[in-house]
């Protein structure tokens, strides 16, 4: 009687393995940041002094409860886009340069560069500040 219940312990733990919610993916985890966090690029030096490096890095899928993923990301090249072309350009080259911003004239107001990412199947973008003195 012990073997058989001891079987149909196992049977019900093995039946609710099988049993657990499909994860749905609802988008992937992104981060930008630049890349010397202190740097303040001044539009009047030459380079590398008016330019200020943005990483992208791409992380885990996410989705609703139960899903579980690797909080790891991983910088990778981004379609870059900034809020004030006149006064900043920023690399999308597929090379060393991805997210190099070159600063043309002060940003007055501030300005934005923009990462753009497309992974499992979702496009996703974020922005961080640049200021060019």
């Amino acid at each position: 009687m012990k073997r058989f219940s001891g079987l149909c312990v196992l049977l019900v733990l093995l039946a609710g393995c099988g049993s657990q919610p499909k994860c749905t993916l609802t988008g992937f985890a992104m981060m930008v940041v630049p890349a010397d966090p202190s740097a303040t690029p001044d539009h009047t030096a030459s380079p590398p002094g008016n330019q200020e490096l943005f990483l992208a890095a791409e992380g885990a899928g996410t989705g609703p409860e139960p899903c579980v993923f690797d909080d790891l990301s991983r910088p990778v090249p981004a379609q870059w886009t900034t809020s004030d072309p006149q006064d900043v350009s920023i690399s999308s080259a597929n090379d060393a340069t991805n997210g190099l911003a070159t600063c043309l004239n002060t940003t007055k107001a501030g300005a934005t560069v923009t990462a753009t990412l497309m992974a499992y199947g979702f496009t996703q973008s974020m922005s961080a500040p640049i200021v060019c003195k």
